[in-house]
């Protein structure tokens, strides 16, 4: 386990985003992607789904941030995996493992949105760093 140096931040963060992670996250070990792009190919995901996750992983893989005041939401961790979906759908990844029972998943969508994916699939932020923007301005708010 890790903290965020302002070096190791991803790009597109605003400046509040930034230090809220530096401040706050931390930054564990997840597994890359690169182990299962072939059992992902041989379940039929197009290889730019996988090329998708891989950057996901990347540049946020291993982020655990704390939850939102007075919210426990968001991911615990950000991690993905296996997407899902469809050329037609559109193809859906998750975005990281849940701090609670929830009858959604946290998930990336076709375009980088951050939402979530119950019975339909919700688009929260328009992109991951607009999510990590709006927990550090709820965690600000409530000081």
């Amino acid at each position: 386990m890790d903290r965020y140096l302002s070096e190791d931040l991803p790009e597109g963060l605003t400046r509040r985003a930034q230090r809220f992670v530096v401040a706050h996250g931390i930054k564990i070990g997840v597994p890359p992607v690169g182990r299962l792009s072939k059992q992902w190919l041989a379940l039929g995901v197009p290889s730019s789904e996988i090329d998708r996750v891989t950057e996901y992983q990347k540049h946020w893989g291993g982020l655990v941030l704390p939850p939102a005041p007075h919210y426990d939401g968001g991911p615990r961790c950000l991690d993905s995996d296996l997407p899902e979906g469809s050329p037609d759908e559109g193809w859906l990844f998750p975005a990281g493992t849940h701090r609670t029972a929830v009858p959604y998943s946290f998930m990336i969508g076709p375009s980088g949105e951050f939402g979530v994916y119950g019975e339909r699939w919700t688009p929260l932020h328009r992109t991951v760093e607009g999510w990590v923007e709006s927990v550090a301005l709820a965690y600000d708010a409530s000081m």
